[in-house]
């Protein structure tokens, strides 16, 4: 992991989330690139037919000042910190803006959406299509609580997908580094209850002391029961694949990716 992309915008969780990125940035090595999308839809209802081009220009002029103000912020952050780094502004729809960025980085780092939040940069949107459609991993980070460090005591959720492959295979450069690594299968089909020990094997071969465990659950969800997991192994990150089922029944019936999402309580590296 030698680029990160930090999303910049996000004023209450700021602090946060940069701690968890330069924590990152110093264990690997990393240089940083803080982004900030101008989200330009807010001015899709002030269309110049109903508004006057100054007032337009007016509230792009101000969105733009907002966004050098976070991203001055970044960049003394950075200096104070030691890291190489960077800020970009680009103005356009934040969720394409992230995934054309994440072509060239190595892990995107962006918040959990804020139910509160009616922020087009920091809505439901972003994290959910982003993790669809990002061409690198993306760590999500929880709308409350603090994380100084992560990836010391990791909780993979396996379910023998490519989805949940793909995430094992892009955390490799975390999982080597951890104290802590447990592999868990919840509810797993008699074909795949050797696939967490199958993992654990392939995973010794890179130097990562890991463990299978499985759980059977009957009375919650599967994304609840990962939640409650983290807990129970006092896990300091989750790493999951995204959207294994199609995104359509995920959507009518709820899923382990959008529980997650929902529910998060520790960082979550996600891949799809």
């Amino acid at each position: 992991m030698k680029t990160l992309l930090l999303q910049l915008g996000n004023e209450e969780r700021r602090e946060v989330g940069f701690r968890v990125t330069s924590s990152l940035a110093r264990r690997f090595g990393a240089h940083v690139v803080g982004y900030y999308p101008v989200p330009m839809q807010d001015f899709s209802g002030l269309a110049m037919g109903q508004a006057p081009m100054a007032v337009l220009d007016s509230i792009r002029a101000q969105a733009l000042e907002e966004a050098k103000r976070h991203v001055a912020r970044f960049d003394h952050a950075c200096q104070i910190d030691g890291l190489l780094a960077e800020h970009r502004i680009d103005e356009g729809e934040p969720v394409a803006l992230l995934m054309a960025q994440s072509r060239i980085v190595d892990l995107a780092i962006v918040h959990q959406a804020d139910p509160a939040s009616f922020s087009p940069a920091d809505g439901e949107a972003v994290s959910t299509e982003l993790v669809l459609g990002a061409a690198c991993p993306v760590l999500l980070i929880p709308y409350a609580g603090t994380f100084e460090q992560i990836g010391n005591r990791v909780l993979i959720a396996w379910n023998d997908s490519r989805e949940a492959s793909r995430a094992v295979h892009d955390a490799l450069p975390m999982l080597k580094q951890a104290q802590k690594v447990v592999i868990l299968t919840v509810n797993p089909p008699r074909d795949e209850a050797a696939a967490g020990a199958e993992v654990a094997a392939y995973l010794a071969r890179h130097g990562v002391n890991a463990v299978a465990s499985q759980t059977v659950i009957k009375d919650i969800d599967i994304a609840s029961a990962l939640v409650s997991a983290v807990s129970d192994y006092d896990a300091d990150l989750l790493v999951m694949g995204a959207w294994g089922h199609s995104r359509m029944r995920e959507l009518m019936f709820g899923g382990a990716t959008r529980g997650v999402l929902a529910q998060m309580t520790v960082p979550v590296l996600m891949s799809h």
